[in-house]
């Protein structure tokens, strides 16, 4: 029906563009149709363009509101680049709605500089994520000390500034950017719906920790976000959307916390880990083939080859081997390939130790 009336007064292409928005919006948080929530963005962003060449500044909020959905559909389809230049001018544009003492622009900015952050650590370019989310920082820092609201998006652009500071080589400023963070989130975790957000800062901490070759601080950091999510997972009991997404978060913590018990040798410390890793997957259903299901059987096969466990590692790399075919056979990319050699490799390493009376076929 909008599109039919396209070229009626202002107000009316004002409600298609908000229209498009929602519309875009929606597709992208469902991942319905990811290239469509391109497509309805894009136009929402170009109406308000042309709509604010007529009234000024009127309009900047709605712009603000499609650029920021334009980057995220964006970002969806793997066009980081295009996808930070719209979050940047959402932005930009929404620090002057600050400034000009809009009362929900706050919020708005704090949704667009949490954005901009993410969009940023999925370039190929850490140096220039690292300055882009340095920047947000330093905006979400300013904004923070009179706005205690804002200590959250804060806390989430220092863990992005340390993540792209730490694959810049930039080693100890990404811990002190992560210990920051940390230091943020244990004022803010009062409520049990925040736990994540330190078990996050934590796991961060942890990367850091380790890429100075400080193991054991590494191995405590994660051990504390193993703990925190344990009784998050406890705390929310009984909710099935909120416990899927918990358990998953316990996987991934337990996956880390498995790598940095292999760190100090504890070999046996970190097996365990890496079981209940996988059985937390089992917990929630989430044993479909997908890469990080293939890593852990393959990571764990090597943990228990590397304790003469060879019939166990034979069963663990044989599902590796099984999960990187089938993504290979769906995808088909050298990512995928390059791991599925490597998955083959530790097979035949593993063959060769074998009884012969206990071979395994893969």
């Amino acid at each position: 029906v909008h599109s039919t009336h396209a070229s009626r007064d202002s107000s009316f292409m004002a409600s298609y563009g908000c229209s498009l928005t929602s519309h875009a919006a929606l597709l992208t948080q469902t991942g319905a149709n990811p290239r469509l929530a391109v497509i309805a963005s894009e136009k929402a962003v170009n109406i308000f363009r042309g709509l604010q060449k007529n009234s000024s500044q009127v309009f900047d909020p709605n712009l603000a509101s499609a650029l920021n959905n334009y980057s995220n559909a964006l970002c969806n389809v793997g066009r980081h680049s295009q996808g930070l230049e719209a979050i940047m001018e959402s932005v930009n544009i929404r620090r002057r709605l600050v400034a000009s003492g809009l009362d929900e622009a706050s919020s708005l900015l704090s949704a667009s500089l949490h954005n901009l952050a993410r969009c940023a650590m999925e370039l190929n370019d850490p140096m220039r994520a690292a300055s882009i989310v340095a920047e947000a920082a330093e905006i979400a820092h300013w904004l923070s000390r009179n706005d205690p609201s804002y200590r959250e998006v804060s806390s989430t652009c220092l863990l992005s500034f340390s993540h792209c500071l730490l694959h810049s080589g930039r080693r100890i400023e990404a811990l002190e950017a992560a210990r920051k963070a940390v230091v943020i989130r244990e004022a803010l975790t009062l409520t049990r719906r925040r736990a994540p957000l330190l078990s996050e800062g934590l796991a961060q901490l942890s990367a850091c920790y380790k890429a100075r070759g400080k193991h054991l601080e590494a191995l405590d950091a994660i051990s504390r976000a193993v703990s925190i999510d344990r009784q998050y997972i406890e705390e929310i009991r009984g909710d099935i959307n909120t416990s899927r997404e918990a358990h998953d978060l316990l996987a991934f913590d337990l996956y880390r916390m498995s790598m940095r018990c292999a760190d100090l040798g504890r070999k046996n410390d970190a097996i365990r880990a890496m079981e209940e890793s996988i059985t937390q997957r089992k917990h929630v259903g989430r044993m479909e083939p997908d890469a990080d299901l293939a890593l852990a059987f393959h990571d764990l096969s090597v943990l228990y080859f590397n304790v003469g466990h060879y019939v166990e590692a034979a069963t663990a790399i044989g599902k590796a081997v099984t999960i990187r075919r089938e993504l290979v056979s769906k995808d088909g990319s050298f990512k995928y390939g390059a791991q599925l050699g490597n998955s083959i490799k530790v097979s035949e390493k593993i063959r060769l130790r074998i009884s012969p009376t206990r071979r395994h076929r893969w």
